[in-house]
Parts: structure tokens; sequence; C-alpha cells
């Protein structure tokens, strides 16, 4: 049995309202996936989680969770998927991104990169999709790259699973209060 867990990202709807985005992942549960890092900068939530005995600074595997609240140039996640790939290609071009899904709500990418001064050698599964109050970006990338074509259908499978829920109370769908996240 995987251990499901959830991670809230909160969004505000005005000053003194908020509204709660679920994400419910599914991460191997022998491997101690935990949070380290979270951060929040104007509209955009910022969260990352590694395996144990990883960290944020020293790690080999993560997965990266963007949240963007009412982004005023788009709602779309192909739209979003275009401008976030291309700004990665940019900054290492050695391996491009392949679609795997791609449309206005749901969109999957991926790639396996040469490292180079910006971008280690890495693979790369990266999803955007649609949330009920914004966009949220999931990004799963691996420096062990025969551990990333290793995992891969796993992984994949993971990070195409990921479920967006939309509840206005901290009661609804949460199993573990100690992992929520406000902006």
């Amino acid at each position: 049995m995987k251990k499901v867990l959830l991670l809230i990202i909160s969004l505000f709807v005005a000053q003194a309202t908020f509204a709660y985005e679920t994400v419910l992942v599914d991460f191997p549960m022998s491997e101690g996936w935990h949070s380290v890092y979270y951060q929040t900068i104007y509209g955009e939530a910022i969260l990352q989680y590694v395996p144990r005995d990883e960290t944020a600074k020293n790690w080999t595997r993560a997965v990266v969770f963007h949240s963007y609240k009412n982004l005023s140039w788009t709602n779309s996640s192909a739209a979003l998927m275009d401008q976030t790939t291309g700004q990665m290609e940019a900054r290492n071009s050695s391996g491009l991104y392949k679609y795997t899904k791609y449309n206005e709500v749901d969109s999957i990418a991926v790639r396996i990169v040469k490292g180079n001064k910006l971008i280690p050698t890495q693979g790369e599964i990266y999803r955007v999709s649609n949330s009920h109050e914004g966009l949220i970006t999931m990004h799963y990338i691996n420096k062990n790259v025969q551990n990333y074509k290793d995992t891969y259908d796993q992984w994949y499978d993971i990070v195409k699973n990921i479920r967006i829920y939309w509840n206005y109370y901290r009661e609804d769908r949460i199993l573990d209060k100690s992992m929520y996240f406000e902006i």
C-alpha cells in the first residue's frame, strides 16, 4: 500500500479569504519523501520534496511544485508549458523536451540533458496542470540518469497521476494537518 502524501498550497482569494489547493502525490513509501523547501513570492508558491537523507541543497532526486494564482497572461497549461520549457531549454539545450500530453488543461513533457554550467546532467518529467484558481507545475528531476531510465515508467505514472483537489476548509481531505502551506 502506497502512502498518500498531501501537499496543501493555499492561494489568496482576497486578503482575508483563503482557498486551498490540495495536491495528492503517491510517493514511494519506502523512500521517505519530505518537504525541504517552501517559499511564496507574490502570487507564486514553491515547494520542494526530496527522499530521505537528502536536503534542499544536496539532492539527487526532487519533486518541485510551483503554484501560480491567476497569471495575468494565461490560464492555459499548454501556454505555460511552452514558456517554461522554452526557458529551461535555453538554459540547457542538450536535450529538448518531448511532449507526451499537450492540451489547454494538462500537459506533460520529458527530457534528459547533459550537464552544463547552469543545469547538471539529469532526467526530467515535467507537468503543468490547471488548478481551480491558477496553474500548478510539477517537476520530477533525477540527477542519476541511469536511475531515471530504470524508474521512468514508475515516475511518469506518479507525476501523471498527481491529483489536484479544491477545498475551502482545512478539515476537508487533510490526512496530516502538519502538511499545509499558506501563501
